[in-house]
């Protein structure tokens, strides 16, 4: 069954290949030598669009894919989720005991393709990085890549590299762009609202957690390597080490894992899929792999309901 990983990966790394290729001819960039051949047979095609249609193109072909292999997931997942089920859920959902993710090859395969298309996009756009600097690619598309093997993906010392890499990779700054922003602009109302109390970072995957200031709700939510708890949160789930057991603070590292892993256009697409269309709420694959990281930690569960074995 894990051929099925290995087989997605390939087909995410030659599409997010082709989707950077495009975007390096459009901008002029030097391509790496390893794609030399994906350029060669690009080259006639790119030149008969403009730079702009072509930089178009490469993100629609970048987004497309993750769409598509989000759907394949999320379609290998449905058998397991209770029968009946259907969409739009509301958000008080839950269910006891938790659904357990049986394996299957549309899962495997979606999973698969999205860690090849952020493989092979970071370590792309990573590769303009001057020697020695651009060493940070090769980590890129090891450490991503590593995320596809089950037992890999599963040990903490590993997602502890990954986590913390997921600075230094350009699509998971997506969603962590936007989440330096929301912090910077709620620091004062958080601390205000907290003290310092309102900050804490998880050094196991190197994100940082904010409760409160503007943001009042009782859930949380993830924005790459920067997670939000409201201020209505109840204080008996703000505790020490609420990073290493079940809690919601680290369903959110799982999404920050997530995000390093498969990049800030699955988070995105997460997102739609959680609460716009269809809304799946907790049913969404995202918040499923998510939570299998929290579901993988000592203690009670406190967030969601769905596990996923991946995290």
């Amino acid at each position: 069954m894990p051929v099925f990983i290995l087989l997605g990966w390939l087909v995410g790394l030659l599409v997010g290949s082709v989707a950077m290729v495009l975007f390096f001819i459009a901008l002029g960039f030097g391509l790496p030598v390893f794609v030399t051949v994906i350029a060669t047979l690009l080259g006639p095609l790119a030149a008969l669009l403009s730079p702009v249609l072509v930089v178009v193109l490469a993100a629609v072909v970048l987004i497309v894919a993750t769409i598509i292999a989000y759907a394949i997931a999320t379609a290998g997942v449905a058998p397991s989720l209770p029968t009946g089920t259907t969409f739009p859920l509301p958000m008080s959902v839950r269910l006891t005991p938790p659904v357990t993710v049986a394996p299957t090859a549309g899962e495997f395969f979606g999973r698969g393709m999205l860690i090849g298309l952020s493989a092979a996009a970071n370590s792309i756009m990573l590769s303009l990085i001057p020697p020695p600097g651009s060493l940070v690619s090769i980590w890129a598309f090891t450490v991503i890549s590593l995320s596809a093997i089950i037992f890999v993906a599963r040990n903490r010392v590993y997602q502890g590299f990954l986590g913390w890499s997921g600075w230094l990779f350009p699509l998971s700054w997506l969603a962590t762009a936007i989440g330096l922003i929301l912090f910077v602009v709620n620091f004062f109302f958080a601390f205000a609202m907290f003290g310092i109390a309102a900050f804490a970072v998880d050094f196991t995957t190197g994100t940082i957690e904010t409760r409160g200031g503007f943001i009042a709700f009782g859930g949380g939510f993830s924005l790459g390597n920067f997670i939000f708890l409201g201020s209505t949160v109840p204080p008996a789930l703000i505790f020490p080490g609420r990073f290493t057991a079940a809690s919601i603070s680290s369903h959110e590292t799982g999404h920050t894992l997530n995000t390093a892993a498969t990049g800030g256009i699955m988070l995105w697409v997460n997102t739609i899929d959680q609460s716009v269309f269809p809304a799946r709420r907790n049913f969404a694959y995202g918040e499923m792999i998510a939570e299998g990281h929290a579901r993988g930690l000592p203690g009670t569960p406190a967030a969601s309901i769905a596990v996923m074995w991946w995290f």
